[in-house]
C-alpha cells in the first residue's frame, strides 16, 4: 500500500458489475491515470471505489454540479490538473448494481457523455479534436487493449458495461444477497 500513501487520490481500478439478482456480469479494470489516454477516450475509472484526499479535492475546482452524466471523470481530470498524483489499487473494493434506468445500464444519456469527453479533452490537452486525432484515439484504446488482456478478453467474452440494458429485477428473487447487511 506504499502507492496510496504516496497518492494525493486514489482511485481503485476493479469492481464487479452483478444485477438485480446478484448475479455477476463482469468484472471492470480502471486503467493508469495519463492525460493523453484519458483526453482520447484510451483510459477508464471506475468511479465506485475512488478515494479522493480532502486536500487534493481543495486543491481543484472541486464538482462541477452541471455536470449531470461524467462528473466524476471531469473530476478527475480536474484533480490531475491540479497536481494530484492519481494511484490504483490492484484489488476488487465494491460491487456495482446495474438498474434499469440508471446512466450507466440505460446509456440514456449517451449524447451528453460524448460531449462531456469533448469538455474533458479540450480541459487535458488545452485545445479542441483535429482530423488526426480521431486515429490517434483509435491506436491508444488499441495499445490500451493489448495491455490488459485480462480485461479485454472481459469485454469481449462478457459484453460491455455501459448501455448494457439489464432489465429491472428484484434481489429477492435470487434467494440469496452477494453482499450481506445487518439490520438497523
Amino acid at each position: 500500500m506504499k502507492t496510496v500513501e504516496a497518492a494525493r487520490s486514489v482511485w481503485a481500478p476493479v469492481w464487479v458489475v452483478i444485477d438485480g439478482s446478484d448475479r455477476i456480469l463482469r468484472k471492470v479494470w480502471s486503467d493508469h491515470y495519463g492525460r493523453r489516454m484519458v483526453a482520447y477516450g484510451a483510459s477508464i475509472a471506475i468511479q465506485p471505489s475512488t478515494f479522493i484526499r480532502r486536500n487534493a479535492f481543495l486543491r481543484c475546482a472541486g464538482f462541477n454540479v452541471e455536470n449531470r452524466d461524467s462528473w466524476d471523470g471531469e473530476l478527475l481530470a480536474a484533480l490531475y490538473l491540479s497536481g494530484a498524483r492519481i494511484a490504483v489499487i490492484e484489488e476488487f473494493l465494491s460491487g456495482y448494481r446495474l438498474h434499469a434506468e440508471s446512466i450507466t445500464n440505460s446509456g440514456r444519456l449517451a449524447d451528453r457523455m460524448k460531449q462531456s469527453a469533448e469538455r474533458r479533452f479540450r480541459m487535458l490537452m488545452g485545445r479542441d479534436r483535429q482530423k488526426h486525432d480521431r486515429w490517434l484515439g483509435l491506436m491508444l484504446r488499441a495499445y490500451k487493449h493489448l495491455s490488459r488482456p485480462e480485461a479485454f478478453a472481459e469485454r469481449l467474452l462478457r459484453g460491455p458495461v455501459f448501455a448494457r440494458h439489464v432489465e429491472a429485477q428484484p434481489a429477492e428473487a435470487s434467494g440469496h444477497s452477494l453482499w450481506r447487511t445487518r439490520p438497523l
